[in-house]
């Protein structure tokens, strides 16, 4: 009866599923914390480099819907959970369904969002060291652009990218909210 009152108890105090959840509020904080460790920039533990979660642009993309839903499928499956080591809860994974049910749009950022910013820290023989942050501590994720063609990815913290020659620098970043894009001195 104990553990009835307990489990009772502690149910109680698990936050509401929202009815639409937001990519920026509700969504990238579970992928930031059980998913963007392997998918993300660089892709480690046997992820796909072609599978990141770190950008809402990513999943946006092309076959988006059944790319989203394939996310929520594996992270249901207790034959083969992601991530493995560390299953997600149930109401992550509602969380997730819930967004993919209603639409998996991008919906409102958090009132208080700041945007990333982006460091052009060294470039050198066509390597260049970028520093991305974001002052209220949101994933960002992004490409570096070198005369409007991607050369490679970026993300929270420090990125090496080779990248050829070229006059104008920029990246876009993806902090949840939205896709801005800085030109890098």
């Amino acid at each position: 009866m104990k553990l009835l009152v307990v489990a009772l108890t502690l149910g109680a105090c698990a936050p509401d599923v929202p009815s639409t959840p937001s990519y920026q509020a509700d969504v990238q904080p579970i992928l930031a914390a059980s998913c963007i460790r392997c998918h993300g920039v660089p892709a480690i533990g046997g992820a796909p480099e072609s599978l990141r979660l770190d950008t809402y642009a990513d999943l946006a993309g092309i076959g988006a819907a059944s790319f989203r839903g394939s996310i929520v499928a594996r992270v249901s499956d207790e034959a083969r959970p992601m991530p493995p080591r560390f299953p997600l809860g149930d109401w992550e994974i509602d969380v997730l369904q819930r967004w993919v049910d209603t639409g998996g749009g991008r919906g409102d950022p958090r009132p208080d969002n700041h945007p990333p910013t982006a460091t052009l820290v060294t470039r050198d023989a066509g390597v260049l060291t970028i520093d991305v942050e974001d002052a209220d501590g949101d994933v960002v994720g992004g490409a570096l652009l070198v005369d409007g063609v991607v050369v490679g990815p970026v993300a929270s913290g420090r990125t090496t990218v080779t990248a050829p020659a070229g006059n104008i620098l920029r990246v876009q970043l993806d902090d949840g909210a939205a896709v801005i894009e800085l030109e890098l001195p």
